[in-house]
């Protein structure tokens, strides 16, 4: 009998269609370059599914794609609203400015003043 490398073996559930391959926490932390503390935070934060069969704990890896993508989406977003307020300052900041060199313009030209 010939031997199956891991990666052939693709597992899905005829019943729901769903990617049933399963990670250990050491996959997921290699994957995500975490500690093993870090793999469980995310696992008792919801981000990841967790799978215990007998003693050892699995992640799923349809969980680890799209906790990626969740990252990926939020990743994207604060990019573009950083990009849109770089050039536009805040109302409020601007008239603080002004306001502020104004006064500072008045110092000078008080304390400056021919006498």
């Amino acid at each position: 009998m010939e031997a199956i490398a891991q990666d052939d073996l693709h597992l899905v559930s005829e019943t729901t269609g769903r990617d049933l391959h399963l990670m250990d926490i050491h996959e997921v932390q290699a994957a995500l370059h975490n500690s093993h503390a870090q793999v469980y935070n995310l696992i008792n934060a919801g981000e990841l599914t967790r799978v215990k069969i007998g003693r050892r704990a699995f992640v799923t890896r349809e969980s680890l794609i799209l906790f990626l993508e969740r990252r990926v989406a939020e990743s994207e977003q604060e990019s573009k609203q950083a990009k849109t307020s770089i050039g536009s300052p805040k109302p409020e900041l601007k008239a603080l400015r002004s306001n502020v060199f104004r006064e500072q313009t008045l110092k000078w030209t008080t304390t400056n003043a021919p006498r």
